[in-house]
């Protein structure tokens, strides 16, 4: 099966009879790709290097515009990325297989100059992208790794979308399945009007290993994410082979905090609400030492549609699991940050004390504790499952 026909590179050239992927099957439909925040992967190599025929059928820009009109809007000189699937011989999608070109424009019409283009190198299996709807919410998620691995699911912080695990990505995906998805209100998903619930962030969560086709996972959140993978162990304990709760508690913080939290948010902006918030995210020394890291994730959270922050902060506002996380029996690691003012030392001794066997790891870290210590992080994790 060749593997050298992309789909979604060049919106101007037309392929030769015979050669059409089908865009309407279902199985096309569901892996429809979006404009990403960040490359997918991170492997350069100039387009000359992939051989074989390149055909236009792919998406181009955070619209999803007609490729051609698109392109017209684009100012000389911008970044212009497009993203396809790769496709076998008979012009079909390959599961498992996404590529992210991106393109320099050297005019705003016709196709690039050879020496303007370049691409992320196609490695097959590197990553799926779908999304399901669910309650009327349409939910982006990515799959990565060997699709005979154990599948891990990680579970996003509050105002963070999937890119909060970068730096633990490439090592979880030579081992699992990784399953990584955007919260309803985050990122490439939908933002329905809140607020939502800690229910409905779980049941979320179940729609998204359902997509996946995932009967069960290991279950990774940090913060918000380590309620819902905390909710996970009580509600739904067929799902969860081990539990990682890190930087979270079974309670955070209070009803009077979240809600000027969320008053915040719709009066100052979420620009305003990130600046406030990164000395939480993470220690000053990070900060000093990680500048560019720090800014990254800063406007991550600047970027988050002020109405899915609120709905999230109202679900963790009126969450409260102290009584019925002792009813988890799956194996639980809690990792927290000994910096950590979000979620400090006691609730993370809570949840060791109330979960039976479970094990404890405490990072020099603040809130992120899986940016600011990424080796530490991925190494508890790895060694525990």
């Amino acid at each position: 099966m060749s593997r050298s026909i992309l789909s979604g590179v060049l919106p101007y050239r037309r392929p030769p009879a015979g050669h059409h992927p089908p865009n309407d099957s279902p199985a096309y439909r569901s892996t429809a790709l979006r404009h990403p925040t960040q490359p997918l992967v991170v492997i350069p190599q100039t387009l000359s290097e992939i051989t074989g025929p390149v055909y236009g059928y792919g998406r181009i820009g955070p619209l999803e515009n007609d490729l051609r009109r698109q392109h017209a809007r684009e100012p000389l000189g911008e970044r212009i990325i497009i993203e396809g699937r790769v496709l076998d011989e008979d012009g079909r999608p390959v599961p498992g297989t996404l590529v992210e070109i991106w393109q320099y424009a050297g005019s705003r019409r016709g196709s690039f100059p050879a020496e303007n283009r370049q691409c992320d190198k196609v490695i097959p299996g590197t990553e799926m992208m779908s999304d399901v709807t669910v309650d009327g919410c349409r939910l982006s998620f990515s799959v990565e790794g060997p699709e005979d691995a154990p599948a891990l699911l990680l579970v996003n912080a509050l105002g963070a979308t999937r890119d909060l695990w970068t730096f633990e990505l490439d090592r979880f995906a030579r081992s699992f399945r990784v399953i990584r998805y955007d919260a309803r209100g985050h990122g490439r998903s939908d933002v329905p009007s809140g607020p939502y619930s800690l229910d409905r962030l779980g049941q979320d969560a179940l729609a998204i290993l359902d997509a996946a086709g995932v009967a069960q996972a290991h279950i990774c959140g940090l913060s918000l994410g380590g309620m819902v993978a905390m909710w996970l162990g009580v509600n739904s304990p067929e799902r969860v082979a081990r539990l990682i709760a890190a930087n979270t508690g079974a309670r955070i913080g209070t009803t009077e905090l979240w809600e000027e939290r969320i008053r915040n948010a719709r009066s100052l902006g979420m620009p305003a609400l990130a600046a406030s918030v990164i000395p939480r995210w993470f220690t000053q020394e990070f900060r000093e030492r990680q500048p560019e890291t720090v800014d990254r994730f800063r406007s991550m959270l600047a970027a988050c549609p002020v109405e899915g922050y609120a709905g999230c902060c109202a679900a963790v506002r009126d969450a409260d699991l102290r009584e019925d996380i002792q009813r988890i029996g799956a194996a639980t690691l809690v990792i927290r940050g000994i910096h950590d003012v979000a979620t400090p030392p006691g609730a993370a001794d809570f949840i060791r004390e109330r979960v039976a066997g479970a094990r404890l790891v405490a990072l020099d870290a603040a809130h992120l504790s899986n940016v600011e210590q990424p080796e530490a992080f991925t190494s508890a994790v790895v060694d525990f499952l």
